[in-house]
């Protein structure tokens, strides 16, 4: 029994270095490729443009077996800070979705912001208007201040099928960060 006592920190420490190289090489080879995000402004409004964001085959197959695509883009603005926790800013989401008829293999592409629909007749168009945020205005610029360095974060969730309005979905929804940028207005 002592020599367990005495080869237990000899072990732990053996367990602990496998642990640690399986996350490394886990988090080395798992590294998010992010999309550019480019972050402009007028004298009154800031917008961002981003993507195209990679598609899943999963999501292609959906699409090509009619069933309804959502990409929830959320714009999630921080200021940044050096000493502290950054400071939320404020955060908008943007709902792009993908309504397939069977009868006529089309689309039907609504923007929720906008509420402008349009329909097309090709998975490539579809996968175009789901997968990129093109000039979309995303803030005020009177809610910034020049100088001050800010980070645009986009996360994208993406539902296939019905959307639901349940508190679980909500919940479980936690989606992926597709796009950063840190930026001070002039």
């Amino acid at each position: 029994m002592s020599v367990i006592f005495r080869l237990l920190p000899k072990i732990s420490v053996a367990v602990a270095a496998v642990i640690s190289m399986f996350f490394q090489v886990n988090i080395a080879f798992s590294a998010p490729q992010l999309s550019p995000l480019e972050i402009t402004a007028d004298h009154e409004v800031i917008y961002c443009t981003t993507g195209p964001v990679p598609i899943t085959d999963k999501v292609k197959q959906a699409l090509n077996e009619g069933t309804p695509v959502i990409f929830s883009w959320e714009i999630i603005i921080d200021e940044v800070n050096d000493y502290w926790i950054d400071d939320a800013i404020g955060s908008i989401t943007v709902v792009r979705q993908a309504v397939p008829d069977l009868i006529s293999k089309s689309w039907l592409l609504t923007d929720t912001s906008s509420g402008i629909s349009q329909r097309v007749y090709s998975v490539e168009e579809v996968i175009q208007f789901l997968s990129r945020l093109q000039n979309f205005p995303t803030l005020d610029r009177s809610l910034l201040t020049s100088g001050t360095l800010y980070s645009f974060r986009i996360k994208l969730h993406i539902h296939e099928g019905e959307l639901s309005d349940s508190w679980w979905s909500e919940a479980t929804r936690f989606g992926k960060t597709v796009a950063l940028e840190e930026v001070a207005l002039p």
